[in-house]
């Protein structure tokens, strides 16, 4: 019974080269350019150079006919079988003859045949004897007693070899060709270091090993180390688990049951805490259980890498007190009927007064914000929740301008992100003066129109937006799109106007998720990017804290269904959102509902009023934050507003009607957010003062830590 593992595994040990079973998995891409230009990511190019052999003495030649056969390792990529079969091929027609493939396994006590064509990291003591003589951007061709050994760590390297071999089969002669010493090659990139060390102990012949506890944040890690050390010098260290066999030269990644792993206690290293020692021949590499203080940690260690030496040392990471990026969210601000007419009983237009004392607020107390965020429901002009209205397009263009101004004042440049709600969408429909189908307008427009994201953010180009012709109106919807500032995503999310209007929901166009799932991919590749959702929806959101201390949530299933596929795997993306009216004054804890990795909201039953509280779940995926409410329930008018109606026609046809909700609200809250470089905290913001709402009050912040 074959056991190649076994097998396998006795001559990584026995020869202790790095990179034994590169071609029996499918190795990691080269970081870096094509050989002769500049590397994407800064490093020296590949140059390749041909290096003749000069410390070893010739070889004899060899005839290559059709009693050789083509050897591959059992377990290797598809780009290697197909090397192996392009090599087996070009000698079949050399030689006239058909040709034996077949794979590197010896069953009991087998022996190799004295005639193969030995192509990538075989088992075979002649692969691995040279392998031993290369890099990972290296390849060899070389006659090994009678065989032909064709060799390289990577894919792209094994091709490029296999080239050159299927050349000297094109001087087949008499249906054999013969190989000579100076057929013999050799090709060696060029690294910005020779060798690597770390702690004064050199890397050649390590394994780096992760505990089996080791989330994917953590063997992307020792990923990444890897792939930087092939970079640098082009030694391959292959990756394996802790339950593997042990071996004296080992970098132990993390908090493995290694007895030098052991002797660090992570608790002891602090939130920021990191350690680099060696025990022995062993290489312990740990921090805390903070996903962020981990990368934080590999990422300084990759840095030192390009020099050739890291240093032994324990420590604490540098974290900037200074945010990355500060946003601001406004939802369910309801502009409407006289508030947004040119002559109605307060002389001209008029934006809630809240927000404006809000933003007067906040440039007093925090300063402008980097982005602006607007999540829906600006305006109402219709009689009933559910009937449209006819509020005339020249209106709405005045009106615009004036909300654009408005939320610019907050912004530091301009910069402010703009959604439709339901109400934003139900009006415009029965305009005789728009643009659109029947006098008809897009009345939640604030990027194609003359005010707004284009002119003040800047154009998006075609594959940061997805846009849809509304059936109804005939006109253009910027149902989705994407900008980024400062390394921060922003992701603006519309619902379907088509889809919407007739019943008030909260459907999302499958072709736009479809999209915003591939633009996130796009993006975020790693999960780990910072992404903030502007949507007036939300799909999961905390109502209630119970006497108990539990939870009660109420959802929307579409969205949840629509949506959870879309945001899995993105584990800093933070689902901003309005359309409800909650209201709490102790602490935006109450605000957030975490998710897993399944989807599923996360308990955290017990932790939402503690200010100290560090959210670092090893299984958190993406978030929803409630972002607040500018125009509190209007059922309860006389609790919550002011009683300065402001009357006016708004377009319709009959005079007599006024809103509720068109008076002043004593109070509103809003979302201030900080992005740092470790962590995201929110703070919910009051404005107005009213029976235990105050603008003084100061809502405990909620602080997420990242995963970077």
């Amino acid at each position: 019974m074959k056991n190649i593992t076994k097998i396998l595994c006795l001559i990584l040990a026995l020869t202790c080269i790095a990179g034994f079973f590169t071609a029996c998995t499918n190795p990691p891409p080269t970081p870096g350019g094509e050989s002769g230009s500049d590397g994407d990511d800064g490093t020296p190019a590949e140059t390749p150079v041909e290096t003749p052999e000069e410390t070893e003495p010739p070889k004899e030649d060899i005839v290559i006919t059709s009693a050789y056969a083509v050897v591959r390792p059992e377990t290797c990529s598809d780009a290697v079988k197909n090397t192996a079969v392009a090599i087996r091929t070009a000698l079949a027609e050399a030689t006239g003859k058909s040709i034996t493939i077949k794979e590197d396994f010896l069953f009991g006590d087998m022996k190799p045949a004295e005639l193969e064509i030995l192509v990538g990291l075989t088992n075979r003591e002649e692969s691995v004897s040279c392998a031993d003589k290369i890099k990972y951007n290296d390849y060899m061709v070389s006659i090994e007693g009678k065989k032909l050994v064709v060799l390289a760590y990577s894919d792209e390297k094994l091709a490029e070899a296999a080239d050159y071999v299927i050349g000297l089969f094109a001087k087949a002669s008499n249906g054999s060709i013969t190989l000579k010493d100076a057929d013999q090659k050799t090709v060696r990139a060029e690294y910005m270091q020779d060798t690597v060390s770390i702690g004064g102990i050199d890397l050649r012949g390590y394994t780096i090993v992760t505990s089996k506890k080791a989330g994917s944040v953590v063997k992307g890690g020792a990923s990444d180390l890897q792939k930087k050390i092939i970079d640098v010098c082009g030694l391959y260290l292959p990756i394996k688990g802790e339950a593997s066999e042990e071996t004296a030269k080992e970098i132990l990644i993390g908090d493995t049951s290694r007895e030098a792993s052991t002797k660090i206690d992570s608790s002891a290293l602090g939130k920021y805490g990191y350690a680099i020692k060696c025990d022995g021949e062993k290489i312990v590499i740990k921090t805390n259980d903070m996903d962020f203080t981990f990368m934080k940690t590999m990422s300084n260690i990759s840095k030192e890498i390009e020099t050739g030496k890291v240093e032994a040392k324990t420590g604490n990471i540098e974290i900037s007190a200074t945010p990355l990026v500060t946003s601001f969210m406004f939802s369910d601000v309801h502009n409407n009927f006289g508030m947004l007419e040119p002559t109605n009983n307060y002389g001209d237009y008029i934006v809630r007064k809240n927000v404006d004392a809000m933003i007067d607020h906040l440039l007093d107390t925090t300063g402008p914000v980097d982005v602006v965020l607007v999540g829906g429901d600006l305006m109402s002009d219709y009689h009933h929740w559910n009937k449209s209205g006819n509020w005339p397009y020249k209106y709405f263009v005045e009106y615009r301008k004036i909300l654009v101004d408005t939320f610019k004042r907050l912004s530091k440049d301009g910069k402010v992100s703009y959604v439709a709600g339901n109400h934003d969408y139900a009006q415009g429909e029965l305009s005789t003066d728009g643009p659109g189908n029947n006098g008809s307008y897009n009345s939640c427009d604030f990027y194609f129109g003359d005010a707004g994201m284009r002119q003040d953010w800047g154009e998006l180009p075609e594959e940061d937006m997805f846009v849809k012709v509304g059936e109804k109106t005939g006109e253009k919807y910027l149902l989705a799109y994407y900008y980024e500032v400062n390394g921060v995503g922003f992701v603006g999310l519309s619902a379907d106007h088509d889809a919407i209007w007739s019943v008030q929901g909260s459907g999302f166009d499958d072709e736009c998720l479809a999209w915003l799932d591939k633009k996130l991919d796009e993006v975020d590749p790693n999960g780990n990017k910072v992404i903030i959702v502007n949507c007036h929806y939300f799909f999961d959101h905390r109502t209630k804290i119970e006497e108990d201390g539990t939870n009660k949530y109420a959802s929307v299933e579409y969205d949840r269904k629509a949506l959870t596929p879309v945001y899995l795997g993105h584990k800093n993306l933070y689902h901003i959102f309005g359309h409800g009216e909650v209201w709490y004054s102790d602490t935006t804890a109450r605000y957030v509902s975490h998710h897993n990795t399944q989807g599923k909201v996360i308990d955290v039953t017990g932790k939402e009023t503690d200010s100290t509280q560090v959210v670092q779940y090893a299984n958190r995926d993406f978030t929803l934050v409630y972002g607040g409410h500018f125009r509190p329930d209007a059922n309860a008018y006389s609790k919550w507003f002011e009683m300065d109606f402001v009357r006016g026609y708004a377009g319709l046809e009959t005079f007599g009607y006024t809103h509720r909700s068109t008076c002043t609200p004593r109070v509103g809250q809003g979302l201030y957010i900080e992005v740092f470089e470790d962590r995201i905290v929110f703070t919910m913001k009051n404005i107005g003062d009213y029976e235990g709402f105050s603008t003084d009050d100061l809502i405990t912040p909620y602080t997420v830590y990242l995963y970077k």
